[in-house]
């Protein structure tokens, strides 16, 4: 076990856990202006319930809250707890105190089935590998998400849509030239960010000489799950939307 002293405690927490908010007091207003985790909507956060808890007043331990939200656009509840760090700060008319929050983790009251909602049941390595790449993103963990959805796009590409070749490289490539196992047509979009979740992906599991690539942010991770959810859409959803409606067409003209 490793003993931290408040100054190192307070390093490892900006250095590890996902800044979230500074306020300048110890109350905050019902909304919070962010992101949905869950839906990736920017929303006002409707914020049901919190509270500080410290065991001894007079210590220097840090200060934990708990963030009981809700989002406005998909309806997610979900416990968000966090360590609030307080900071001295100047200004013209003196100084105070401000409280910076940092997220520790995201607990959701219910099991999240957003990102898989639309993944076919027998795809269950595909579901759990987008539930581990999303719980990994949730934690702030970007280049462990990051790579978790490279992985889920080489299932999708090879154990799903039987893509052949030795490398996802080469597995992408075929694709292009070669009728799938779900017989869809793929559009170049696919295409495109298929490649760029592939190249994104090496970068993580491979570490770059260009110390700047070498991390990755929450906006790299966010942009990567946005454009894996294109691709499920574009394979499971489209595809049975576009057969329904020429069913339902077919049979509302009587045709054979």
């Amino acid at each position: 076990m490793k003993l931290l002293n408040e100054e190192e405690f307070t390093e490892y927490i900006k250095s590890n856990h996902q800044f979230v908010l500074t306020n300048d007091s110890s109350s905050l207003s019902s909304e919070i202006s962010s992101r949905c985790d869950f839906c990736q909507k920017d929303a006002y956060l409707k914020i049901g319930s919190r509270w500080h808890e410290r065991t001894y007043r007079k210590d220097n331990l840090p200060i934990f809250a708990t963030f009981f939200i809700q989002c406005p656009s998909c309806k997610r509840q979900s416990f968000i707890q966090l360590v609030v760090l307080s900071r001295l700060q100047e200004s013209e008319n003196g100084s105070r105190y401000v409280f910076d929050y940092y997220k520790l983790f995201n607990l959701p009251s219910q099991e999240s089935q957003f990102e898989t909602k639309d993944i076919p049941a027998e795809y269950r390595l595909l579901k759990k590998t987008v539930l581990e790449a999303k719980y990994a993103l949730q934690h702030s963990q970007y280049m462990s998400a990051t790579i978790m959805f490279r992985r889920a796009l080489q299932i999708l590409v090879k154990d799903i849509l039987g893509a052949k070749g030795r490398t996802l490289y080469k597995e992408l490539e075929w694709l292009k030239d070669n009728v799938n196992a779900l017989q869809i047509n793929l559009t170049d979009v696919f295409h495109d960010n298929s490649s760029l979740i592939r190249q994104v992906g090496n970068q993580g599991a491979h570490p770059d000489k260009d110390e700047e690539l070498q991390e990755f942010s929450e906006e790299d991770a966010n942009a990567v799950h946005d454009l894996f959810l294109l691709l499920v859409n574009e394979v499971f959803v489209l595809p049975a939307k576009i057969k329904a409606m020429k069913m339902e067409l077919a049979e509302r003209r009587k045709l054979k």
